[in-house]
């Protein structure tokens, strides 16, 4: 980070008050670094919404926003990603199109960046997914819809009110973001098909194995489809928990088997585990040398790492680690397409459309909680598996009403 002396920061930080940035600038990174592409750094000086006093132990926009990042996002290693995501964009935008820091951009400045979005031009675009270390890597894989720019203008406005409520802003130059008209988010229409489902493990069941590693990666893809087909978790949740949060819970007629899950802000619920889940588990554990079943406190990852079992499948003394949401999502988004290859020899296009352009593992969650809403009609129920904050957000899996019309309509 290349700072101004204490002298210059000054003059500059009272200059700022009435000028826009002239001339060279001092800069400095991210907290979290740059990527290889943006390494000239965002402005760093006094921006003139600058508040006088501030209750975070900040001293420039960067540190601001790693603050912000650590205390909104802590819970959630998703949502870091997603926020870290949006407000990086937005820095980079703010210091390579409008040469200025956070804390000195306009109302004019935030409708500029609303615009930039839905068509950030071929320069901030890259054709694939790159690492930040490459130097063709940019912040963008395409232009946003209108669901997407809300979305990412939203943490944009959580970012800038943050940073008023502390202090370190003196007002909010920022539009509040504007939800698209007429777009509402149906979980029951990015669910799956139970013939879709069976696409799935029968893609998993055609999966080649060459040696003892290919079987039992293998074999966790079999896993994995089941972890999320019957306990509706999170990719982060599941990549987040061990072989130890499956526990045996005694209740006043019987034990039964629950997964402990520590969810989106720090909620935990226990999820029931039906016999699939159990039969799957515990061929898994035998194949990776574990016992029958998962001992209290036991560290073995959900989903462990099998990049370093030798060919022959020999993992004698490996330590398991875990893979990340990363690896997991494009693991089952592999299957997804491989079903779709499936179903449409089968002449099901209709199934392999969803499963090939739209079905992500989220859409397996919400096939788990749309089932438990029809078959329990009961609201609460799908709250408390689920673990939604909010009990209208559960109420969006029922399809109880859409039935009824159905009903009511098919005499017509």
């Amino acid at each position: 980070m290349k700072y101004l002396d204490n002298k210059s920061r000054e003059t500059q930080a009272s200059n700022s008050v009435e000028h826009s940035p002239a001339g060279e600038l001092m800069t400095e990174d991210l907290p979290w670094g740059l990527p290889q592409a943006f390494s000239d750094g965002i402005p760093l000086y006094r921006g003139k919404h600058r508040g006088d006093y501030t209750t975070l132990s900040a001293e420039t926009d960067g540190e601001a926003i790693a603050q912000w990042l650590a205390e909104k996002a802590a819970d959630s290693v998703a949502t870091a990603r997603a926020y870290r995501r949006e407000a990086e964009r937005f820095v980079l935008w703010a210091a390579r199109s409008r040469h200025r820091c956070l804390s000195d951009l306009d109302r004019s400045d935030f409708a500029a960046y609303r615009e930039f979005l839905r068509n950030p031009g071929p320069e901030w675009m890259m054709a694939r997914q790159l690492s930040r270390r490459h130097p063709d890597w940019r912040p963008f894989l395409g232009p946003l819809n209108d669901q997407s720019v809300y979305y990412a203008l939203s943490i944009v406005s959580g970012l800038v009110q943050f940073l008023v409520d502390t202090g370190y802003l003196r007002a909010n130059p920022m539009p509040s973001p504007k939800k698209p008209p007429g777009q509402s988010f149906s979980p029951i229409a990015r669910s799956l098909s139970k013939a879709q489902i069976a696409f799935l493990f029968s893609a998993v069941n055609e999966l080649p194995v060459q040696d003892g590693r290919s079987e039992l990666m293998k074999l966790r893809a079999r896993w994995m489809l089941t972890v999320f087909t019957t306990t509706g978790m999170r990719i982060s949740e599941a990549c987040g928990h061990l072989m130890g949060d499956i526990q045996r819970v005694p209740l006043k007629a019987e034990s039964v088997w629950v997964l402990m899950v520590t969810g989106k802000g720090g909620k935990q619920r226990a999820i029931p585990l039906n016999q699939r889940f159990i039969t799957e588990m515990v061929s898994f554990r035998r194949e990776l040398g574990l016992g029958t079943y998962p001992e209290r406190g036991e560290t073995t990852p959900l989903f462990p790492k099998l990049n370093q079992v030798s060919d022959g499948g020999d993992f004698d003394g490996l330590s398991f680690e875990g893979i990340g949401s990363r690896h997991a999502y494009r693991i089952v988004k592999d299957l997804m397409l491989s079903a779709a290859d499936i179903a449409s020899k089968a002449g099901e296009e209709y199934e392999a459309g969803n499963l090939r352009e739209a079905a992500s593992t989220h859409w397996l969650r919400h096939t788990v909680l749309r089932d438990i809403a029809d078959e329990t009609e009961d609201l609460r129920l799908v709250q408390l598996f689920a673990g939604h904050s909010n009990i209208n957000t559960s109420a969006a899996y029922s399809a109880k009403d859409l039935e009824s019309l159905v009903k009511g309509l098919s005499g017509l």
